[in-house]
């Protein structure tokens, strides 16, 4: 054999041996393409199943919350919401000023005067004019003609 013919089985040698790599190779690239297309394919399969259990259950939901809906509206409840809606503002400004300590604590004072309010006597001119000389009952009328006087601004 001759160094030329030598050469040349070297070489086809090698170039099999770089095909049969590539082959393996490409051989590996396919088998993990099979099972990424595998998995992906099941994962289709889940949510196609997951789908077919929720759909009936999202469309149960769907028909109930429109009766409720159509309930609602029939019973005005909606036109309260809306109200609502429209007054949340002015309500919560006025919580906060129901809120307030001083506020909370003149109610709370009168609120416990009124739970005993079944025991006060009836009291004619003279026990009106009696009661008068007393500084709480005094600041408490002035408290009542303020009060009297706010109520009276706001109807007006």
């Amino acid at each position: 054999m001759s160094t030329h013919e030598g050469t040349t089985l070297m070489e086809s040698a090698a170039v099999e041996g770089a095909l049969a790599d590539q082959l393996e190779e490409m051989r590996r690239q396919l088998e993990e393409i099979g099972a990424t297309t595998h998995r992906i394919r099941r994962q289709q399969e889940m949510v196609q199943e997951l789908k077919e259990d929720l759909m009936p259950m999202a469309n149960g939901m769907i028909h109930m919350t429109s009766e409720k809906l159509l309930e609602l509206e029939r019973e005005g409840a909606l036109d309260d919401v809306k109200a609502l809606g429209e007054n949340l503002m002015p309500i919560l400004a006025l919580l906060n000023q129901v809120t307030q300590p001083e506020v909370l604590s003149l109610a709370g004072g009168a609120a416990g005067s009124l739970k005993t309010a079944g025991e006060a006597q009836p009291l004619g001119l003279m026990g009106v004019m009696k009661a008068m000389k007393d500084p709480e009952v005094k600041k408490g009328m002035g408290v009542m003609i303020h009060v009297l006087r706010s109520l009276g601004r706001a109807a007006g």
